[in-house]
């Protein structure tokens, strides 16, 4: 079962994880578009996440 992602709100997964509802969560398009969201999430920086376009597939860091 996949839930629709949100490249700015990982709330939903901790909670889910914590509750062992499932065991791990992927993130793809979101590190398409910004390399450094894993990062950005943990420090807390919404507002700096790059959000996922079609674009992005084209675009090498």
């Amino acid at each position: 079962m996949s839930a629709p992602a949100s490249p700015t709100n990982i709330d939903m997964a901790i909670r889910d994880i914590s509750n062992k509802k499932y065991d791990m969560v992927a993130v793809g398009r979101a590190l398409i578009s910004d390399p450094e969201w894993v990062i950005k999430m943990k420090e807390g920086r919404l507002e700096d996440v790059i959000p996922y376009t079609k674009e992005a597939l084209f675009k090498l860091y």
